[in-house]
């Protein structure tokens, strides 16, 4: 009995000090925002999904590494570099320019709105566009094709991946009213806030 209680302190203890590293990782972010307000206006997405979506994949770590090949802070796939070389003509060369956190969030965000655009014709294309963010073209497919009228988080098969879209979903939507809450009182004090500069 005293093995499970120990056991049960020390799982609690783990997920409690991994929720406090990445609020301190999304609080110590502000260096990477004009990055993210940049690939956002160019991509035509809201720069809080992005975020969002660079404090899941990464916890805001530019060198992060994933087990299938993913790098920096947003977990850039192969495959997405591939795409994004494709669609617009410039190369990498040299795999390591990967994890230049602008050229980083720039791949992301292009693949992320390039997923949104594929999926516009859904009720919310933010959900398979996540789904295909995270576990790939082909399980979003899978999990959507033909649903484009309703589709939903009931349709995916992973659980990972539905906590995952949660997780964002929940991120974003903090980010920006923790944003309104900072310009609604720079307001106050100073005239409105302004997004970072480029």
């Amino acid at each position: 009995m005293a093995a499970g209680i120990a056991a049960a302190v020390i799982g609690i203890l783990a997920a409690v000090g991994e929720h406090a590293a990445r609020r301190a990782a999304a609080g110590q972010t502000t260096r990477f925002d004009p990055m993210i307000w940049e690939a956002a206006r160019r991509n035509g997405l809201s720069p809080f999904l992005i975020k969002a979506v660079i404090l899941q994949e990464s916890g805001f770590r530019p060198l992060a590494r994933g087990r299938a090949g993913e790098t920096g802070l947003m977990q850039v796939t192969p495959a997405a570099i591939r795409d994004w070389e494709r669609r617009t003509g410039f190369r990498l060369g040299n795999p390591g320019l990967a994890f230049d956190a602008r050229l980083n969030i720039e791949i992301g965000a292009w693949y992320l709105a390039h997923a949104m655009t594929q999926w516009q014709n859904a009720e919310d294309p933010l959900i398979p566009a996540l789904s295909q963010y995270n576990a790939g073209r082909r399980n979003a497919l899978k999990w959507h094709v033909g649903n484009s009228s309703g589709v939903g988080l009931e349709r995916i098969r992973f659980s990972s991946t539905h906590e995952y879209i949660r997780n964002v979903q929940d991120q974003c939507r903090s980010l920006e009213s923790e944003f309104i809450r900072r310009e609604h009182r720079t307001t106050n004090r100073f005239g409105p806030a302004q997004p970072p500069a480029g």
